[in-house]
């Protein structure tokens, strides 16, 4: 059966469907949703982090001496940054802090390797009233107060390298992993890097050189004890003593022995007591056949009365074999016979 609608449902439901669509409904829509979209904006505005900047260094270098590598060789960073809210603030450099802050780093406690060799280093750091504290990768410090001077934040950062044990290669050894987090907090009481208002980050890159060095660390003296024979050495005499240095990994290096007091030139070494001698001689060797000089000069490695070896960063032992041979004329005093010898190390 056809459906027929009345005239006046259908005048009815015409006016329902113009009113509907009528472009004059919506005007108070659009001012709503406008005001809605304004503060969207602003709350937007308010919750953007802000930029954090400093024109303080980040990088430095420190060259040691023969005389610094066994004691701690330190660079300091002392600096200070601020913070703006927006673009525009710091175009007119209206810096802003929060009261409280924490700090954390992230870093490898090692060098970058250098042909196989690294240095291993620490951090430590200071922010606002944090004071000054040995980091932990990864580790959050604080809660401290910012302590603002003028809206800037005041830091340093200590990158160390503790004295050594093992002398390392000679090289430069770089250290560019240290990473700072210096995170305001608001009024919060404790750290949380991903709730913070702004936060700090910079990267620290350092160099750290090291020179071929050598050093004398000690010297066993030789002593060959008492002698009864009278007029002539019935025997050999033998004994030893011992020079211990340590030198770079990898510096080739020549321990040389000087003549002492007394020797006879191109002969034996001789004891002394008073105006009366005891020859004597030092070798490099337990079959005494490498008298152990300078000959050759003691200021190039490798001559041909020392001893040439490679440092190794610890310390090395070296013998000395002396010997009184059989047969010596023995002095007709009795005492005391006594001679001195300069050790010099070459590198």
């Amino acid at each position: 059966m056809p459906i027929i609608l009345s005239p006046s449902f259908a005048a009815s439901f015409s006016r329902v469907y113009t009113n509907a669509f009528d472009p004059s409904f919506f005007k108070p829509l659009k001012k709503y949703l406008g005001i809605i979209f304004i503060v969207w904006l602003a709350l937007c505005a308010q919750s953007a982090y802000a930029v954090c900047k400093s024109t303080d260094p980040t990088s430095g270098s420190y060259t040691y001496t023969a005389a610094t590598l066994t004691t701690d060789a330190v660079i300091t960073f002392s600096g200070s940054f601020k913070c703006y809210n927006g673009a525009l603030a710091e175009t007119l450099q209206q810096a802003s802090t929060s009261a409280n802050i924490c700090m954390s780093a992230t870093f490898s406690g090692n060098s970058q390797p250098n042909n196989g060799a690294t240095l291993p280093y620490t951090v430590s750091a200071s922010v606002g009233s944090i004071a000054e504290t040995p980091l932990t990768s990864g580790v959050w410090y604080g809660v401290g107060s910012s302590n603002p001077n003028n809206n800037a934040v005041s830091y340093t950062v200590k990158i160390s390298i503790p004295a050594q044990t093992t002398l390392r290669p000679a090289n430069t050894y770089t250290i560019n992993d240290v990473k700072l987090f210096f995170d305001m907090q608001g009024i919060s009481g404790s750290c949380d890097k991903n709730g913070g208002w702004d936060q700090y980050s910079p990267t620290f890159t350092t160099t750290f050189s090291l020179p071929k060095a050598c050093f004398l660390q000690s010297v066993n003296n030789i002593d060959f004890g008492s002698i009864s024979d009278i007029g002539l050495a019935s025997k050999n005499y033998d004994t030893a003593g011992a020079i211990t240095s340590k030198c770079t990994s990898g510096t080739p290096y020549s321990i040389y022995l000087g003549d002492g007091n007394n020797r006879i030139s191109g002969g034996n070494r001789r004891m002394r007591n008073g105006s009366n001698y005891l020859p004597y001689q030092l070798y490099k060797s337990s079959t005494y056949s490498a008298i152990w000089d300078a000959t050759g000069g003691t200021v190039a490695v490798g001559g041909s009365g020392g001893v040439s070896l490679t440092g190794t960063g610890i310390n090395q032992t070296t013998a000395v074999f002396g010997r009184i041979a059989t047969s010596t004329v023995l002095p007709n005093i009795a005492g005391n016979y006594s001679d001195d010898v300069i050790v010099t190390i070459t590198y």
